[in-house]
């Protein structure tokens, strides 16, 4: 018995050791996911990583702990967190340490990638049990900064719960965009504490008038005291930050209102909670895109039967780039009186060469080797500059701020936040150059090949003002990218290339606008597949690698409209790499069509363009002549506008194969689409809602009014007669007489 009672003894002392030690021993919640880089700027995967951190005080062995949702990886054995401390899981180990340095503390590499529009990501400990689970998405409430824009997920309290309240951006880079985060040490949102909650901000009226108060409504957890901030802006201005007190109102909501402002002016606005234990949020998030809230004050007693859009570049260095290039656009202006562009001299020649190589010079001569024009670095995700679109139907309007306004060739270029487009659409181009029959054709080109079913940007016309300066009417063009892939519900995994005139080579004629990292491949291959395959083969490659009813759609319209440019260059193509595998062409920079080409006398049109033109053969009966009212300025025996055959449509046009089907679908859009009972009502209307807009453009830019009308006038004069001339020219063409109407 004696010996029994010390057996007891021990196995009590024994228990009370073991369960001494279990109490100082780390429990698997201290592990959180504590950052996530889920999208990095320019797609490019290798730089994605998932940082864990230990909160509590002992070290934590994670050998065999998984990440079971989300991204796949194993932790090998071995593998320990310190008290504090944190982990990197890298994508790629050389691509994180490319960007973030060798020292960083990093394991890699995991399998698959984090989604670029959300999922959960899970830990599992090697029990498979949870320890810590991530639902995150690229919408509000969660940051979208971290959606591309350069900045990662950032978890604010390590200790509160992973929801989006508890999430932030990391630092946005201030110039180009670059990975930013805080991978290995200490998030730059951190708080000890958990943050008061701020949550369904709403204020009213939207469309303030100058002068009228605004009422602000939030909800704010935990009893915490607010205070609403506030500045004006203006172009070239931002104020200093003034303060309201916000009261609770009989629903619980916090409620201030911010006193009325003179016209003309952008108020932002943003909320200060603090809660019971001190800790203080911001709403919206300073790391954010859009580190405020804005209205416009704005009295809408302009008449229009189209939009008016308005830039304001608030900061001085946005405002100064847009008066130096309004300067450089209105010397362009009066440079060319007639409307015609000052003539440039013709191109040289080289003997021996019966045609300029792809990526030659556009005027015929030698390939120049160049930069893109106006080329400039990619702009700082966080822009400073604001945009209103005021709809011509309602009155009301839209306000899009801190965003990127861009100069560009004949207008701007504006980039919008992909959580708040414009009608969809996250770029847009504001254009009119020298000549109004530009701004004319190019959205009448549009509206011809989306008639005939080819995927086309969105064109629409805008009153602009920049910075309290009345430009006038410009063309607003859509600018094709992701955004535009899913309007067309095409997959935007897909690799988008723009055909560059000014380049050489296939590789460098095609600036990729997506999947930046993935190279040339998919182009350079179907390029030589092209054109080391001729007749029946060559037409199997075709079927294969292209959506024919929209390549043999493109070209015919193309054809229709004159398009002498936009065969070898100035449109965009699309390969769908993880659906049909199909390639498909998007028309773009169509102001030089429906019957104008460069160094064209005044009056004088292109309506006889052959129907072999963009095919890899001669022009024929073309060869022995020049353009009507001056020298023959291009390639020896060709008129100025000749251009080669393109890598996709000089095979195409020219296969037998493909020509037959081709030709019909030519005569049907000829006949059904391109005609003048669909078209001369359409030119009428845009005359009618032009012509006030003519007016106010000559008056802003102090141009003759009259002058300036009988200019436009003329000009849409010249679109019907090409309408008319051209259509009779293609439909008295023997090889369109002696086929059939459809594919």
């Amino acid at each position: 018995m004696e010996m029994m009672g010390i057996v007891r003894l021990w196995i009590l002392a024994l228990a009370l050791f073991l369960f001494a030690i279990s109490s100082t021993l780390a429990k698997d919640g201290d592990i959180v996911i504590n950052e996530i880089m889920y999208h990095p700027p320019n797609d490019l995967e290798a730089e994605e990583f998932v940082e864990l951190h230990n909160i509590g005080k002992t070290l934590v062995n994670l050998s065999d702990w998984e990440f079971t949702k989300g991204i796949s990886y194993t932790f090998p054995e071995g593998v320990v967190i310190e008290p504090g401390g944190y982990l990197v899981v890298c994508r790629s180990l050389d691509g994180f340490r490319a960007v973030y340095g060798a020292d960083a503390i990093a394991s890699g590499n995991f399998r698959k990638t984090f989604s670029n529009s959300g999922e959960e990501v899970t830990l599992s400990n090697s029990a498979g049990e949870v320890v810590d689970r991530v639902q995150y998405a690229d919408r509000v409430p969660w940051a979208v900064g971290a959606d591309g824009y350069s900045a990662s997920l950032e978890r604010i309290c390590p200790s509160a719960k992973s929801e989006a309240s508890n999430w932030a951006s990391s630092l946005l880079p201030a110039d180009k965009p670059r990975p930013t985060g805080t991978p290995g040490r200490r998030n730059a949102c951190y708080s000890e504490k958990p943050l008061p909650v701020v949550s369904e901000v709403e204020f009213s009226p939207q469309n303030p008038k100058p002068d009228q108060p605004v009422v602000v409504w939030a909800r704010i957890t935990d009893g915490s005291k607010a205070v609403l901030l506030y500045r004006m802006a203006k172009s070239g201005y931002e104020g200093e930050e003034m303060e309201l007190p916000m009261k609770p109102d009989a629903d619980g909501r916090h409620k201030t209102a911010i006193p009325g402002q003179s016209g003309g002016f952008i108020v932002r606005f943003r909320i200060k909670a603090t809660g019971d234990s001190g800790a203080v949020r911001f709403e919206p998030h300073e790391n954010g895109l859009r580190p405020a809230y804005s209205y416009f004050t704005y009295a809408n007693t302009e008449s229009a039967a189209i939009p008016i859009g308005f830039i304001v570049n608030v900061s001085a260095e946005s405002y100064q780039l847009a008066r130096r290039n309004e300067e450089r656009e209105r010397r362009i202006l009066f440079r060319s009186p007639d409307g015609n562009p000052p003539p440039r001299p013709p191109a040289g020649r080289r003997r021996g060469r019966p045609r300029p190589p792809r990526g030659g010079d556009m005027w015929g001569g030698p390939p120049r080797r160049m930069g893109r024009p106006g080329s400039r670095p990619s702009p700082p995700p966080r822009g400073s500059s604001a945009f209103v679109y005021v709809s011509p139907n309602t009155g009301a309007y839209q306000i899009y701020d801190y965003i990127n306004v861009l100069p560009r060739k004949g207008g701007y270029k504006v980039r919008f936040h992909k959580d708040h487009p414009l009608n969809e659409m996250t770029t847009i181009n504001l254009l009119f150059e020298y000549m109004p029959r530009f701004a004319l054709a190019e959205h009448l080109s549009y509206e011809v090949y989306k008639r005939a079913g080819v995927p086309t940007e969105h064109s629409e016309y805008v009153r602009l003002s920049i910075d309290d300066h009345l430009l006038g009417y410009h063309l607003l063009v859509e600018q094709p990218n992701r955004n535009f892939l899913r309007r067309q519900n095409r997959d935007d995994a897909g690799n988008l290339y723009k055909l560059l005139w000014y380049k050489e080579g296939v590789v460098e004629q095609h600036e990729k606008k997506t999947n930046l990292h993935t190279g040339h491949d998919d182009v350079v291959n179907l390029v030589a597949a092209l054109e080391n395959t001729k007749g029946e083969e060559q037409w199997n490659v075709i079927r294969k690698h292209f959506d024919v009813e929209e390549i043999m759609s493109y070209f015919a319209v193309s054809l229709c409209i004159s398009n002498w440019d936009g065969f070898w260059n100035n449109y965009f193509a699309y390969h769908d790499i993880g659906g049909s595998g199909k390639w498909e062409i998007y028309p773009w920079d169509e102001d030089k069509t429906w019957g104008y080409y460069d160094m064209a006398s005044p009056g004088e049109y292109l309506y006889d363009m052959p129907l072999t033109f963009g095919m890899d053969e001669p022009l024929r009966f073309w060869e022995r002549r020049s353009p009507k009212g001056g020298p023959n300025w291009g390639r020896p025996g060709k008129p100025i506008w000749w251009r080669p055959g393109g890598y996709f449509s000089g095979p195409i046009l020219a296969n037998k194969y493909f020509r037959a089907p081709f030709l019909a679908r030519l005569k049907e859009i000829t006949e059904t689409i391109y005609t003048e009972a669909v078209f001369i009502p359409i030119i009428d209307e845009l005359e009618k809602k032009l012509e006030p807009e003519v007016r106010i453009r000559a008056a802003a830019n102090g141009q003759n009014v009259d002058t300036m009308l009988g200019r436009f006038h003329r000009n849409i004069r010249y679109l019907k007669e090409h309408l008319i001339k051209r259509r009779d020219f293609i439909l008295s063409r023997r090889e369109i007489k002696k086929v059939g109407v459809g594919i």
